[in-house]
């Protein structure tokens, strides 16, 4: 073999050794890119797993405390009329003085108790809807990865007008009944306190 045929084949070896050096630091930018890129799609999903988590344990929470604070506040008028019947069931007929205790001074308050019933039974219905309304427009796990991964102007969720109109109108409503149901409990409780005031009655004690 020439020299000229030596220098070309050594020409043509290096070329070959650049060409797979070349070759293999692509190979492995490639790698490297494409872990990087499973690491980041790794991290949205558990961090939308996360978000969709924390946002199912606030709904039950607050789930939880709304229907504890109508419980209570259906109890304290419920309560009430039962404890107002009792009392009038235990002085029916008797007299105070020159005054006979008659029921029909009481029915002022029974009827402010008996609405706060009411209230109570409607605000549970629209904090049920608010619910209903709320849980459609929750993004799920796969909608909040996508949004990691390609960045949308509003947080993804079934944002439609209806929804967001029922959401707001049940919200409201079921606020304002339920502090009504607290308002007639307290209504009612001052209008029994003034009939027991004018009547000059005391409450019997309890052994």
């Amino acid at each position: 073999m020439s020299d000229k045929d030596q220098n070309f084949e050594l020409h043509k070896l290096g070329l070959q050794q650049q060409f797979d050096a070349g070759k293999t630091l692509d190979q492995i930018e490639f790698e490297r890119e494409k872990l990087e890129r499973a690491k980041i799609l790794e991290a949205s999903k558990e961090y939308a797993r996360q978000v969709h988590d924390y946002s199912m344990q606030y709904e039950k929470h607050l789930k939880e405390y709304g229907q504890l604070a109508l419980r209570t506040i259906f109890l304290l008028n419920g309560g009430a009329i039962v404890a107002l019947l009792t009392f009038i069931g235990g002085t029916l007929g008797k007299s105070s003085g020159a005054i006979t205790l008659a029921p029909a001074l009481f029915v002022p308050a029974f009827t402010k108790y008996a609405l706060g019933l009411i209230c109570t039974a409607l605000s549970m219905l629209f904090a049920y809807v608010n619910y209903m309304f709320h849980h459609r427009t929750t993004a799920g796990p796969g909608d909040l990865a996508n949004n990691m991964m390609k960045l949308q102007e509003q947080w993804p969720g079934n944002y439609t007008n209806a929804n967001s109109r029922g959401t707001g109108i049940s919200f409201w409503l079921a606020l304002l009944l339920g502090s009504g149901a607290l308002g007639f409990f307290a209504w009612g409780c001052f209008q029994v306190a003034n009939v027991l005031s004018s009547l000059k009655i005391e409450l019997p004690v309890l052994v």
